[in-house]
């Protein structure tokens, strides 16, 4: 459902969705995925910033999981960070 509502670009609903999913089976990176990317899109940075380091620490070479950290750090105005 958590999709669904990203697709319609709800992303209040898309959050919510995806932390129940997440609270159902916290051990699914796939779950963890789309509550980081949720809270990222609701300025909830600080939170997906953290999702996203823990998610690299079982993908460590993934360019789409590299682009959404160097993004949350540009949105934090971390320019540097973006940048590595």
């Amino acid at each position: 459902r958590s999709d669904a509502h990203s697709w319609l670009g709800d992303w209040e609903k898309t959050l919510a969705d995806a932390e129940e999913a997440f609270k159902l089976d916290p051990a699914n990176p796939a779950f963890k995925w789309r509550v980081a990317v949720a809270e990222s899109e609701t300025d909830r940075y600080d939170n997906a910033l953290r999702r996203f380091i823990e998610l690299r620490e079982a993908y460590p070479w993934d360019a789409l999981l590299e682009s959404k950290i160097g993004l949350v750090h540009y949105r934090l105005g971390r320019l540097d960070d973006a940048l590595k």
